[in-house]
């Protein structure tokens, strides 16, 4: 019953971490594009962005800049929770468990 939306879900919220992750990767990885390309607010913002998630890529390329660590943490755990996503409909039982149906 609930399983879709929540699986859905999950592999949105996913993708997203695996993507901000990668762009704070990116970022890190990249200096040059930091000196010819201006601020670290016009990376990767080439892009019209919703509005909701520009905050998010702003703090993920200031994190980017600093460390590799708060990027990979995020790739890290969007990778799990894709994971998680992924074996929902079969035999994985921790949401049962958890009595989430």
């Amino acid at each position: 019953m609930l399983r879709f939306p929540v699986k859905i879900i999950l592999i949105c919220a996913s993708i997203v971490a695996v993507i901000l992750g990668s762009h704070g990767l990116y970022v890190y990885f990249s200096p040059l594009e930091l000196l010819f390309g201006g601020g670290a607010d016009k990376l990767f913002l080439a892009f019209e962005l919703p509005s909701w998630i520009v905050p998010a890529v702003e703090w993920m390329s200031l994190k980017g800049l600093q460390s590799w660590f708060i990027p990979v943490v995020f790739v890290f755990i969007g990778l799990v929770v894709g994971w998680l996503a992924w074996r929902i409909g079969g035999g994985y039982n921790i949401l049962r468990k958890l009595r989430l149906w």
